[in-house]
């Protein structure tokens, strides 16, 4: 399931890098758009990495009939911890799209004009 999250989140995301300047006529700025996408990626990975350790951890806790069920959910909060971090900061990035979006369409971040590559609208 997180996998399909982070596919999706990262071809949304490329999708609005591309759609977004096309449609205003002006581009993100390339340090910007580098922030955004390492940021998400970092966020999604730590999710991931996360999620796969604490499962792994509580899975072991709980096949020992030794520990009992509360301790293994204790034994959990680092990795609860890691995947909040990751979170936050995927959800920082999207943010920061949603910032950069606005930017651009005001006219206040951008490179260059892209006028040329603007989609030819053609009135009925």
């Amino acid at each position: 399931m997180l996998v399909i999250f982070g596919f999706l989140s990262m071809a949304l995301f490329g999708a609005s890098y591309y759609v977004v300047p096309r449609l205003t006529g002006r581009e993100f700025l390339q340090a910007d758009a580098s922030w955004h996408f390492w940021l998400s990626a970092w966020g999604v990975g730590t999710m991931f990495l996360s999620l796969c350790l604490w499962r792994r951890h509580q899975g072991f806790a709980l096949y020992d009939p030794g520990v009992e069920f509360i301790s293994s959910v204790t034994l959990a909060a680092p990795f609860r911890a890691m995947y909040a971090l990751g979170t936050l900061v995927f959800l920082g990035s999207c943010l920061a799209l949603q910032r950069l979006s606005r930017g651009i369409c005001s006219g206040i971040f951008f490179l260059r004009d892209a006028s040329p590559l603007i989609l030819n609208h053609r009135k009925l």
